[in-house]
């Protein structure tokens, strides 16, 4: 993103028109010095402090790459300041050290303070003259020579001055020391800023002479001086364009356009390579595709509007930062449908894999989608200029309340990490909980959805899942249980019942569709935990047949047994087998169903006592 925001800069350098970036160097120190007038203030606020510093550091890499980019134009002298520096060391040789005190005075500051600029001055050639041959240690390079320069500054004795002033003498000369020696403060302070700038931006100051000594930038930049460039500008002059700069900007938009075209093309080869369907290219085109193609139309958009105002200081710079944060938006959003979208061509291989589960895959395409929007949130900060330790630093603070107020979904996260750890269930899987019964859809960060037999949706919250008795009916491989209690009535013969609890017990022992002690198990692996490994795999193989109770209006026999299919529809299908044939014994041995009955007895009487006494 800082080389993007870098060319950017420098484009709108080029392409605007505007002067409110100074060439001349002269110029931006007294700029310079405007602004750390301000800074020396001891009334200034933090807040005015800290954003005079921040306009500071984007004039500072402004003028960079303006000066440099320029820099033919500009070639500076050993001393350019050598005739204004003469002129008045003779005139302070000159004058009488008595008589002309107060003017003495005044001459060395105004001679410092062209030394100071002096100083500047050689700073910014020597720098340029470091990136001629390479980059490397440039940053080195350009610090020891402004430490050399600052070896360099002669420091003013400031003890006439102090003297002076506490004199507090009136008249234009004490007044004229006392403004220029401010100056030479707030000059002092630029020059130490400048340098300690100039090794800041080293990198960006070798880029943008690269770029400009390209042939591409010197044809551009050349057509405006041809006769014909000259002339056609005098017709551009009221929009405040050039030629030059326009058909660079058509260049640039040719070469983004080709960019698409490129891109677009790719992206069509690689769905052919891998034979997407008519859905899948469609999904691509709608998701990838068509962002691609904003982003193009929005880099192009802004590439005109900086020909046609330029991006300076103020309100445009906000434009340029608002670009950046739209920039960074688009792309993280790119980023963002290409791993959903590559996670979902990829969705059929990785549920054959046996090692990963798709659960785990889920919750790590979750992870990533959050580190993007992470990510993009923090790099929108940086851009706006937001100290991120000083914010992490406040969060800090806050921390306990931020995490109490969130102990829910932190709560959750933690929950959705336990079930995936503890192997408790997963997609596909009937469970129950809670009361609810259903097949989990999905374990989210936040809650598990169920989709239950009704075709609801319902969503449990994590941290409750884990806190609750948790049944998986899908965890077993053999056995699902077929539990009934048939009543026999009371004048049934017992003979008749023990012949039908045995055949009965025969008939489900036969059975296709009833786990018995001869099935197989349906895998092979063992377990290196101490447990039984029927009970771990879920295996349930039992028949129970018995005579159990003499209830008030049957006799019950209990059966229990276990199918070997745990499919729904498979398991229905045996008991309804398994009844139609537990009907057929009792019909053959004489055996009626029960229902519940109520015998009532009546005795009679006496209806007189006539009738008792007779009695």
């Amino acid at each position: 993103m800082k080389k993007t925001a870098l060319l950017l800069l420098w484009l709108s350098l080029f392409l605007s028109a505007s002067d409110d970036i100074p060439k001349n160097l002269n110029q931006f120190i007294n700029q310079q010095i405007k602004s750390e007038t301000i800074l020396l203030d001891q009334n200034i606020s933090e807040k005015e402090k800290s954003e005079i510093q921040e306009a500071q550091e984007t004039a500072y890499k402004k003028f960079f790459i303006a000066y440099t980019s320029a820099k033919e134009n500009h070639a500076i002298p050993a001393n350019p300041y050598a005739f204004e520096i003469i002129k008045l060391q003779n005139q302070i040789k000159s004058l009488h050290p008595t008589r002309n005190e107060q003017q003495i005075l005044l001459k060395k500051i105004l001679l410092q303070q062209y030394e100071l600029r002096n100083t500047v001055s050689q700073m910014l050639k020597l720098t340029i003259e470091q990136t001629k041959d390479t980059s490397k240690y440039l940053g080195d390079k350009i610090s020891g020579v402004v430490a050399q320069q600052f070896a360099q500054i002669k420091t003013l004795d400031r003890t006439p001055y102090v003297a002076l002033l506490e004199q507090n003498q009136t008249g234009k000369s004490v007044t004229a020391i006392e403004k220029e020696l401010q100056t030479l403060d707030a000059l002092g302070a630029a020059t130490y800023k400048f340098g300690s700038e100039l090794i800041d931006n080293s990198t960006v100051i070798y880029r943008t002479i690269k770029i400009t000594e390209s042939p591409l930038f010197r044809f551009f930049d050349n057509i405006n001086s041809t006769p014909f460039g000259q002339k056609f500008n005098t017709f551009l002059e009221p929009t405040n364009i050039e030629l030059g700069r326009s058909l660079f900007l058509a260049l640039m938009i040719l070469l983004v356009y080709l960019v698409n075209v490129v891109i677009s093309m790719a992206i069509g080869k690689i769905t052919r390579y891998y034979k997407l369907d008519d859905e899948d290219n469609s999904l691509v085109r709608s998701k990838i595709t068509r962002l691609i193609h904003i982003i193009t139309f929005i880099f192009i958009i802004h590439l005109i509007i900086i020909n046609l105002f330029g991006l300076g200081d103020g309100g445009d710079y906000l434009a340029n930062k608002l670009f950046n944060v739209l920039y960074i938006a688009l792309f993280a959003l790119l980023l963002y449908r290409l791993t959903g979208i590559i996670a979902l061509f990829k969705t059929e291989e990785l549920k054959q894999n046996k090692i990963l589960k798709k659960e785990v895959i889920n919750f790590v395409i979750k992870i990533i989608y959050a580190l993007i929007i992470l990510i993009a949130i923090v790099i929108i900060l940086v851009t706006f200029g937001i100290n991120i330790t000083a914010l992490l630093s406040g969060l800090g603070i806050g921390g306990i309340a931020v995490a109490l107020a969130a102990k829910e979904s932190i709560a959750n996260i933690f929950g959705s990490v336990s079930i995936l750890m503890g192997d408790i269930f997963e997609q596909g899987d009937w469970i129950e909980v809670g009361g609810v019964q259903g097949t989990v859809v999905e374990i989210g960060l936040r809650a598990t959805t169920l989709r239950t037999f009704d075709n609801a949706l319902a969503s449990i919250p994590n941290y409750k899942l884990i806190n609750e008795v948790i049944k998986n009916w899908n965890r077993r491989i053999i056995g699902r249980q077929i539990v009934m209690r048939i009543g026999v009535t009371y004048e049934s013969e017992f003979s008749n019942i023990k012949n039908a609890i045995e055949e009965i017990r025969l008939m489900l022992g036969k059975h296709p569709a009833i786990a018995k002690t001869g099935t197989k198990m349906q895998f092979q692996q063992r377990s290196a935990k101490l447990v039984s490994v029927e009970d771990l795999r879920g295996v349930k193989r039992s028949i129970i047949v018995y005579m159990d109770e003499f209830a008030d209006s049957s006799i019950n026999i209990f059966i229990e047994c276990f199918t070997r299919s745990v499919d729904r529809i498979e398991y229905m299908a045996a008991k309804e087998d398994v009844m139609f044939k537990i009907a057929d014994i009792l019909t053959k041995n004489h055996l009626d169903f029960a229902y519940p009955t109520l015998n009532i007895r009546q005795e009679s009487h006496p209806s007189s006592l006539k009738e008792i006494i007779e009695e």
